[in-house]
């Protein structure tokens, strides 16, 4: 399915392996961790440290048990007391006083808190402008996250998958990439497309089409079905060229110039 996608819509996610929410975490250990004086950046700075290791899952387990050992450990003389080696904290910049500090606040109890909160995945998408070149999703234009998340939903397999006017932020030349992808999802799941657009009807083959009109035109309200059936029904092709072409004179127009 991967490479599917990345042929009809060159969005391809990176990184996804890598990337985990943290923002729960940080913020759990924020409430555990209160009175201790350990600030709160230092708090992020170790959780989020996760991001940049190989394995977030197997980095946050080492963290787990060096807090663990800290919360084990009873400290009635400060000074005569080693601590835990706690490599983790260390390298986030958790002083000796901090770690100490987290000796006397936290309990095993509270621990388990910690440890049944769920290291979710956080899947980080990149759209490919072109061969090795990446932009944040989140920068792509309209067109293009529509034209993205469109494919990836038609080539989901579920239930009857409705959409409302998908050609509101594609051009014509997507739109053509759009129908292939939509005859590949036909053959494993119900579309129901809402729109304005002939291209999406007749190149993608629809199976039924409904026309819907207004019972008052004037009020525009009041809306109906007005007619359905298959695209080589007489009175559907007169529909399609009508709305979506502009009516039969625009078509032959067209026809004309272009030498159809």
């Amino acid at each position: 399915m991967l490479e599917a996608l990345r042929n009809s819509i060159n969005a391809t996610p990176r990184n996804a392996s890598a990337a985990a929410d943290v923002e729960p975490i940080a913020d759990r250990l924020k409430v555990l961790l209160r009175g201790t004086k350990v600030r709160g950046d230092k708090i992020d700075g170790l959780v989020h440290s996760l991001l940049e290791t190989a394995s977030p899952p197997d980095t946050w387990r080492s963290i787990l048990d060096e807090l663990l050992d800290l919360a084990w450990l009873k400290v009635e003389d400060e000074a005569g007391t080693t601590l835990p080696s706690t490599p983790n904290l260390d390298a986030a910049g958790f002083l000796q006083r901090e770690k100490t500090a987290i000796t006397r606040q936290l309990e095993p109890a509270a621990w388990l808190d910690l440890l049944l909160l769920e290291l979710n995945d956080l899947p980080v998408f990149e759209y490919k402008v072109r061969e090795d070149d990446f932009i944040p999703f989140q920068d792509a234009s309209p067109g293009q996250q529509a034209t993205a998340l469109l494919a990836i939903l038609l080539l989901q397999d579920g239930p009857p998958l409705i959409v409302d006017q998908p050609e509101d932020d594609l051009n014509m030349k997507v739109i053509t990439e759009v129908v292939e992808t939509l005859w590949k999802a036909k053959g494993h799941r119900q579309i129901i497309f809402a729109s304005h657009n002939a291209n999406l009807v007749v190149n993608g083959d629809a199976e039924l089409v409904v026309c819907c009109d207004y019972r008052t035109s004037s009020t525009e309200s009041g809306g109906r079905i007005k007619c359905s059936g298959a695209i080589d029904v007489s009175e559907i092709k007169s529909e399609i060229t009508e709305v979506m072409e502009g009516g039969i004179d625009a078509f032959k127009l067209r026809q004309q110039k272009y030498g159809f």
